[in-house]
């Protein structure tokens, strides 16, 4: 949380030039804290990574700031979100992918972020509000959890309230008309920006479940954005590419796994009513569809665990670890379990191993102010 305040502190001032890079260095942990704290990176889908990266790539080249180190991260997250912090580093959860349908669709929503972050809309918002003086008070946000374990208390971070900061109508409507530019420019039909846009306003209409608590908290779908992006979209000429077939062959196959992903958000929903047997069957029934899932691996223990199942949640626990070595709260976890079996040495080095991942964790500085 220190270096988060010193960061954006840092955007208001002066000095501000004289301290680009080292700025540049301290966003670049944030990212790294930041995908911690939303489930981690995605790590069992190579390709899908890599993928994601080129278009973006491919977009960034035609924005208003080129020149900024653009990098895109898939997360590990069934919630459909996409975010972007002020130096061009943007996440976009694997359920938001999954309800893609085409490459075109996928640079609009890319084209979108990058404006967020080209045109200072994510700065303008945390100076807008009260995040830091909340956070300096020790203010908690009342935000649903995915990805906190309920074995491990956790607090709010800056990091989460970015996520959470809800964009202007303005902030919305130019992030819009530039991402369609750059798309465009990139040479994507800019019409899946608007057909996009009309699905996310049916599916806001609808209150469909997920959405409402991740995508459109930040960024409200209205009949005043649809129109206009048809607008915008009528300046250029008909063409440009959809993509269908080359989205498709990266997504259709993780897309047949749904279900699995799906049971994640379904079991953390019954972990959070203490319905601990449903979210074992939830666990179960999605590694049933695809086994190497970590985070299915760690419902699996939370819900052993929770039932007095210790060693069962031990090995489940550890089957995270080994498929995705990288995420801390698999080793919060793990270390809760090692307490309860009386093994102080393994909850220690376990507890060790999450401060490295996430700074944040058992951090003293998290509370300066």
């Amino acid at each position: 949380l220190f270096s988060f305040l010193l960061f954006f502190s840092s955007l208001f001032s002066p000095a501000h030039a004289a301290a680009a890079s080292q700025d540049n260095e301290r966003e670049r942990e944030d990212y790294l804290f930041l995908q911690q704290e939303e489930g981690g990176a995605d790590r069992i889908h190579p390709e899908l990574q890599i993928y994601v990266q080129n278009v973006g790539e491919r977009i960034a080249r035609f924005s208003s700031r080129p020149q900024l180190p653009f990098e895109f991260t898939v997360l590990d997250n069934p919630v459909p979100n996409a975010w972007a912090l002020p130096s061009g580093k943007i996440g976009i959860n694997l359920g938001l992918l999954l309800e893609l349908s085409s490459e075109a669709e996928l640079a609009a929503v890319l084209g979108h972020e990058i404006a967020h972050a080209t045109e200072g809309h994510t700065l303008q918002q945390i100076k807008r509000s009260a995040v830091l003086e909340f956070l300096q008070e020790g203010v908690h946000a009342l935000v649903q959890e995915y990805w906190f374990s309920p074995l491990v208390d956790q607090s709010t971070t800056l990091s989460r309230q970015l996520i959470l900061l809800k964009y202007s109508r303005t902030h919305e409507l130019e992030a819009d008309r530039l991402g369609i530019d750059t798309m465009e420019q990139a040479g994507y039909d800019p019409e899946a920006a608007v057909a996009l846009q009309k699905d996310f306003l049916r599916l806001y209409k609808e209150k469909r479940e997920g959405w409402l608590a991740g995508l459109f908290a930040t960024h409200p779908p209205s009949e005043e954005r649809v129109e206009a992006n048809r607008l915008t979209s009528s300046r250029y000429s008909k063409g440009g590419a959809k993509g269908f077939s080359s989205y498709d062959r990266v997504v259709a196959p993780i897309r047949e796994k749904k279900s699995a992903y799906e049971a994640v958000t379904k079991g953390r929903a019954a972990l959070g009513k203490k319905k601990f047997c449903k979210a074992l069957r939830y666990a179960e029934a999605g590694l049933a569809v695809e086994p190497k899932e970590p985070h299915l691996h760690q419902l699996k223990g939370e819900a052993q665990a929770l039932l007095g199942k210790w060693e069962e949640a031990l090995a489940s626990l550890s089957l995270s670890i080994s498929l995705n070595p990288d995420y801390f709260a698999y080793y919060l976890d793990r270390a809760a379990i090692f307490d309860k079996l009386g093994n102080e040495r393994e909850a220690k080095k376990d507890r060790e191993s999450a401060q490295r991942l996430h700074r944040d964790q058992n951090d003293p500085r998290r509370h300066d102010s």
